[in-house]
């Protein structure tokens, strides 16, 4: 309840949010406690590889262990394949068939705002990431860098 995510809508757009997140940082300037307490996860850049680098300068995440880079172009391709099968109710899928199906998915969601991911029609990703995460019952089947960041993040809420 103490964490609060910042969407920013790709990473082509992390500029904007990181922009916006700065703001309030200076307007909570008087309490520099905010600064020490961010913490981010970014898909893999497609550009400006150095925004990462300039955002950990900025909130002095000098051990790199607040801000990670994933090393696939969307967060959704990390969704564990055992929680997307309860989901959609497909013990037989594979996890190449659900990365393609992903990347499709993807694609539309980028021109439409939204797309269709098997028996999903017109799903936004939101609502496609609750009904996964419903579905989660190990953090073992998410990646580790993952779960540290967001277990980095509780601890540094409290």
């Amino acid at each position: 309840k103490k964490i609060a995510f910042h969407f920013c809508g790709g990473y082509d757009k992390a500029d904007i949010a990181v922009e916006a997140v700065t703001q309030m940082l200076k307007t909570q300037g008087y309490m520099p406690i905010y600064k020490s307490k961010v913490c981010g996860i970014f898909d893999k850049p497609v550009q400006n590889k150095k925004l990462v680098d300039d955002i950990r300068v900025f909130v002095e995440d000098k051990n790199q262990n607040r801000f990670i880079l994933l090393d696939k172009e969307a967060i959704e391709l990390f969704y564990p394949i055992e929680a997307i099968r309860k989901t959609l109710g497909k013990e037989a899928l594979t996890r190449e068939q659900v990365d393609d199906e992903l990347k499709k998915f993807l694609q539309q969601y980028k021109s439409n705002g939204a797309g269709n991911f098997f028996t999903f029609n017109e799903i936004k990703k939101v609502d496609l990431a609750t009904r996964v995460a419903l579905n989660i019952e190990n953090l073992n089947d998410i990646d580790e860098r993952i779960v540290n960041i967001i277990k980095k993040a509780v601890e540094l809420s409290y």
